[in-house]
């Protein structure tokens, strides 16, 4: 019998699978059984025993992943369900498909789920009951977030799906539905909420300051000024911190361009990218002036450490990671050091972050310390509660905005911070102030709406109301700060040109969830709800009311032409083929003449008595045709409206 090799990346690992074993068939359950048995995990290095409480696989991987994210402890897990929670864990390492942070995630959530069972005095998995499940459930939705109840929700099912396949089928009628996910649309509007704020302008230039004032003093400890130049590098290349920590030295490298330039770009390691299969591969940034000089003055910071521990590490820590296997450091050791950072820019008056109110900078994350002191002048300590300074993926946020507002395409950011999808792309991404595509169109339709010459038409949404409101709040004039008015509302408010009107809910990054395919539909002929419209588009109303009229005489003709070449041989479905299209279109003409072009027309007449025929033609030439044929327009108006 024949072994399969499986090499786990992760782990710095690799098992013998038996060739007449698949991982996904009840032969593995007897596998697992044989794994126990034996008491040793089947990995070629890792010396760990079946029954350990602790499974620590943390001196094995060579990534920095979190040293807590690398050791199953499974010492609090109910001792009924301590083996079937271990056979899921370990099945889902020798899958070699999730991350092993996954694993972990899955195993603490699980434990939980195990931990409430217990509570209802059940001591088997196959005597868990569908309505344990839903209460277990439930009580997650009364006391975890939207998000924790589907973490809750992904776990448990995963448990009874590898349970099924590789131990015994316990699924009982309905009880794989209870896994299905609640309102999206309601996690969407949660996951908008709680996404990474991005760092302010004003105090990311504060903080970029108080750090180089940090590098450039040769009096400050090398760990600080360490500390900082890593700051340096997220804040010029919007790397992930466990990508920063992972550089080698010689990362660094030297390119020239087409222009004969020299150029530098630094190779790191990432994982994120690579789904589901424990894998890290080399990518390639971009890397500034800034970026550079931080990064040859931490090979320099580091230089003696580095080759004390013989290590090939850019960033080499404090004195409080003396030793070689507690490389590469992951963010939470880092976190440490940062923690020192921050002390430091408070302490010597670059930047205040201990114990600020929260309303100081709003945006900026708070981090809760232990055992952390400010020292006073006379060797009092006093005990640090809070540190605020960003957290390291809030400079990620802030590297694709910016790359976004100076004009970057998406696809180029996604490569560059090695994303999966343009979806997180977007994600990372808080566009400029100014939601405006067209700046200049957008401060004419306000000024038309501040002034009252071109009244919104349709739903407004309240967005007159809120005009006058801001108005008055702000003690303007409309007849002296008309200018001042509308530029600053067209910073708060979006709108967009259509086709025969004014979108004004769609935004500067993501589309209109009615644009696309279904554009021609919806605004081509004015039925979008967010749709608004003024006089001055009665010329473009009327053109698609005059097209819509031409298509029913059409379809009339055609219909009588069709009934005659078939004669009495037709089906009532044939006989429904065109009064059903020809109600479609006779339906959307009185909507767009009645919804439309009607209160367009009498608008029109308004401007015509209050501005004069002169203004209005200045302002709107384009409406000449449609004035000099008003009395034509206003008889077909009428006809319109009153089909149905």
């Amino acid at each position: 019998m024949s072994d399969n090799v499986i090499t786990l990346t992760e782990l710095n690992d690799q098992y013998n699978l038996p060739s007449n074993i698949s991982i996904d068939s009840d032969k593995f359950g007897g596998y697992l059984e044989n794994i126990k048995h034996l008491q040793r995990l089947p990995f070629s290095k890792a010396d760990i025993c079946y029954g350990d409480d602790l499974w620590d696989f943390s001196g094995y991987s060579q990534l920095n992943i979190a040293k807590s994210e690398l050791r199953f402890n499974f010492s609090n897990v109910p001792e009924a369900f301590r083996d079937d929670l271990k056979n899921y864990v370990l099945a889902k390492i020798l899958e070699n498909k999730l991350k092993i942070q996954s694993i972990h995630s899955a195993m603490l959530s699980i434990s939980q789920f195990f931990q409430y069972a217990e509570s209802r005095h059940v001591y088997a998995v196959e005597d868990i009951t569908k309505g344990i499940v839903k209460d277990y459930l439930q009580l997650c939705r009364n006391t975890k977030s939207l998000s924790g109840v589907r973490i809750a929700k992904t776990n448990i099912k995963s448990f009874y799906i590898q349970y099924d396949i590789n131990i015994k089928d316990i699924t009982t009628p309905g009880l794989m539905d209870l896994f299905e996910y609640d309102d999206h649309r309601a996690f969407k509007a949660l996951k908008e909420q709680n996404r990474t704020k991005n760092i302010p302008d004003g105090y990311f230039n504060r903080l970029k300051t108080a750090i180089y004032t940090v590098i450039n003093d040769d009096n400050v400890p090398v760990h600080i000024r360490a500390a900082a130049c890593i700051y340096v590098i997220l804040m010029q290349t919007g790397l992930r911190i466990g990508e920063i920590l992972g550089l080698y030295s010689d990362s660094l490298k030297t390119t020239t361009i087409f222009t004969g330039e020299e150029a530098y770009y630094i190779e790191y390691r990432t994982w994120k990218r690579e789904h589901m299969n424990n894998l890290a591969t080399i990518a390639k940034t971009a890397a500034n002036k800034e970026a550079k000089d931080a990064f040859d003055r931490l090979v320099e910071l580091h230089k003696d450490k580095r080759e004390a521990l013989n290590l090939p590490y850019l960033y080499m820590g404090s004195d409080r990671y003396p030793t070689e296997d507690k490389f590469p450091l992951c963010s939470e050791d880092f976190k440490e050091d940062a923690f020192d950072l921050m002390i430091y820019l408070h302490e010597n008056g670059l930047l205040e972050t201990v114990d600020l109110s929260a309303d100081t900078y709003p945006d900026i994350h708070v981090f809760k310390v232990r055992h952390r002191y400010i020292k006073g002048a006379n060797g009092t300590k006093t005990p640090i509660i809070t540190l605020s300074f960003p957290d390291t993926q809030q400079f990620r946020f802030h590297c694709c905005s910016e790359l976004y507002n100076k004009g970057v395409p998406l696809e180029y950011i996604k490569r560059f911070m090695s994303h999966l999808t343009t979806e997180m792309v977007r994600y990372h991404i808080y566009p400029e102030k100014s939601p405006q595509e067209n700046m200049e169109f957008s401060v004419s339709v306000l000024k038309g709406i501040i002034t009252g010459e071109t009244p919104i038409l349709g739903g407004d949404k309240g967005l007159t109301k809120s005009i006058l409101k801001f108005i008055e709040s702000n003690n303007l004039s409309v007849e002296k700060d008309l200018e001042t008015i509308s530029k600053n509302l067209a910073l708060k408010i979006p709108i967009r040109q259509k086709a025969g009107g004014v979108c004004i809910k769609s935004s500067q990054l993501r589309d209109c969830r009615v644009d696309g395919q279904t554009n021609e539909f919806y605004c081509a002929y004015g039925v979008c709800p967010n749709i608004v419209h003024f006089y001055y588009m009665a010329d473009i109303t009327y053109r698609h009311c005059k097209e819509l009229a031409e298509v029913i005489g059409v379809n009339r003709i055609r219909e009588q032409q069709y009934y005659n070449s078939q004669g009495k041989n037709m089906s009532k479905a044939d006989r429904n083929i065109y009064p059903k299209q020809i109600q479609k279109n006779i339906n959307m003409l009185y909507s767009l003449a009645t919804k439309k072009l009607d209160p367009e027309i009498t608008d029109l007449k308004r401007a015509l008595r209050e501005q004069g025929l002169e203004k209005v033609f200045y302002a709107h030439p384009e409406l000449k045709d449609i004035v000099e044929n008003l009395d034509t327009i206003e008889e077909e108006l009428k006809v319109w409206k009153t089909l149905r």
